[in-house]
């Protein structure tokens, strides 16, 4: 039987096995007794080697692809050494070892879930949307996601020391942002459930709307301004919940925050009580960060009445500044200076009992060099789906 096993030990080599690869969950099968000589069942002329990955999939979508092809290397190598019935079983064991080894070894872009003939990095999901990012440094006219660290939340001691700390890791991470503008009457409310906005372009990615391939929940931000007397526009920040979410208190309460159990009145009041802002100005005048109260969390729902809008796997949130006269005095304030801010903006749900501390952010935006005169026109804005909650 060793020496049997010892035969196969090319195998391992040809495929870049060494004895290590095969853990001890893993170990060839017994070889059977042969009851009698039988061929190899028959096969269809394979390509050459160089020439059987050709899909242009790249090595670690190649390495899975030719798992098949390597089935039948394995074959073709074992066919003098083992019966029929011990076959399927050591090729499985080979496969195994392949793909630990390739897990082991490769690192894969982290990527958003995608059907399976469709690969797309999160750089071209961020193009879903009408505002340039993610953006490098010293870009103009663009967004980027600053670190959650930047921010100072409640710690989990808040209510005895009142002590904030940066922010761990956000729970959602920023998609793409929208920064459009169209004439007087125009309604961008309930823009994530247009079928061109990056909401919908991002969820028709996914192979089923439910179920394991599903995609991840998305958050939606959306604020209303006015600019100038003939023109309307939005800013609208697209956020995907993170596929590695932390059970921890801020994650639970994000969890409930956003459920569709809280869609009534009473719901929508305890959702938009706890929803705020945090503001940074990085670059701008001293009269913008006073006017925004730079680094000073916010319940924005005090000031603007929000409107609540849900989609599938989704929710958005409505803020028109135009109905405030807060909101108004805050879009006077950076229209002209517009272009010589960089203005971070993180939000985050309060934790107003001990349980929902520490608090971390639920994503944040930074907007660099923002020029009005580049705003993109307005989309399509009637929804497929999607309904305001109330």
């Amino acid at each position: 039987m060793d020496s049997k096993l010892d035969r196969a030990s090319p195998l391992h080599a040809k495929l870049g096995l060494g004895s290590q690869a095969i853990s001890p969950t893993n170990k060839l099968p017994p070889l059977p007794a042969p009851s009698s000589p039988q061929g190899p069942p028959a096969m269809k002329e394979s390509q050459p080697k160089e020439e059987r990955n050709d899909d242009g999939a790249g090595e670690a979508n190649g390495t899975v692809a030719n798992l098949e092809v390597a089935k039948w290397d394995a074959w073709n190598d074992l066919t003098s050494m083992l019966v029929p019935e011990a076959k399927d079983a050591y090729i499985k064991v080979a496969q195994d070892c392949i793909m630990q080894q390739c897990q082991a070894t490769c690192q894969v872009e982290q990527r958003p879930p995608t059907t399976a003939s469709t690969v797309i990095s999160w750089e071209q999901v961020a193009e879903f949307g009408t505002l340039p990012g993610p953006m490098m440094v010293g870009a103009e006219h663009a967004w980027g996601e600053p670190s959650a660290g930047l921010f100072k939340v409640r710690g989990i001691d808040y209510f005895d020391d009142k002590k904030k700390v940066a922010s761990g890791e956000s729970l959602y991470r920023l998609m793409a942002v929208d920064f459009e503008e169209g004439p007087v009457g125009t309604d961008f409310s309930n823009a994530s459930t247009t079928m061109a906005s990056p909401a919908r372009r991002f969820q028709a990615l996914h192979d089923s709307m439910e179920g394991p391939n599903a995609p991840a929940f998305v958050f939606v931000i959306n604020f209303l301004f006015k600019f100038s007397s003939d023109k309307v526009g939005h800013m609208c920040f697209y956020f995907v919940r993170r596929d590695d979410k932390i059970d921890d208190p801020a994650s639970r309460l994000d969890e409930y925050l956003v459920s569709e159990a809280l869609d009534n009145p009473a719901g929508e009041k305890r959702r938009t009580g706890c929803f705020k802002v945090i503001p940074a100005v990085r670059e701008g005048p001293w009269l913008v960060k006073k006017a925004l109260g730079s680094e000073k969390p916010a319940i924005i729902a005090k000031k603007i009445k929000p409107g609540i809008f849900r989609g599938v796997r989704m929710l958005e949130l409505v803020f028109d500044t135009t109905t405030s006269t807060a909101g108004n005095s805050v879009i006077g304030s950076i229209k002209g200076p517009l272009k010589g801010l960089v203005i971070d903006l993180a939000f985050v749900w309060e934790g107003k009992i001990k349980e929902y501390l520490p608090e971390r952010i639920l994503g944040a935006v930074r907007m660099s060099h923002l020029d009005a005169t580049r705003m993109a026109q307005a989309r399509s804005s009637d929804p497929e789906d999607g309904a305001p909650a109330s």
